[in-house]
């Protein structure tokens, strides 16, 4: 009898198609979708609370250099995305939680290919701001409220 898997044929990739010293980063970006146009982030009621639009995550593959560091990375996800470089924020996602803030001089060769990277629009991180970083979990033994 045929058995069509012992007859699959692969392509084996030439030299030329593998380049070791480049990775590409997958990364799920979150942006604000906040008043963009230099009028502030205030929603009209004189309160300076920002109005915040809900929109799905993008979708980006950032190329690099695998000797280089995050700082790199979010100077071209800045580039793509046109959001500032000093806006992102670079996290490295496990089981729906940010397991890790990636700094500006870690390595993109540190990065494992298993890890997800999400990143996130937030304001520039200054003397005058406070960035905390929240959680959800779910209410044990509750009617599936959050808590």
């Amino acid at each position: 009898s045929f058995d069509a898997f012992n007859h699959v044929s692969l392509e084996i990739p030439q030299q030329g198609q593998i380049n070791l010293s480049e990775r590409i980063i997958p990364i799920l970006l979150f942006d604000l979708k906040r008043n963009r146009d230099g009028s502030g982030h205030g929603n009209g009621n004189g309160n300076g609370n920002a109005q915040f639009q809900s929109s799905p995550p993008k979708r980006y593959g950032i190329v690099v250099p695998i000797n280089q560091d995050f700082d790199h990375v979010k100077k071209k996800l800045s580039a793509a995305s046109g959001i500032a470089k000093d806006h992102l924020a670079i996290c490295d996602v496990y089981q729906s939680g940010i397991y890790e803030v990636f700094t500006a001089s870690k390595k993109v060769s540190m990065w494992n290919e298993d890890d997800v990277v999400v990143a996130y629009e937030i304001d520039p991180i200054l003397p005058t701001t406070i960035h905390v970083i929240v959680t959800h979990k779910k209410k044990v033994g509750g009617q599936g409220q959050w808590l």
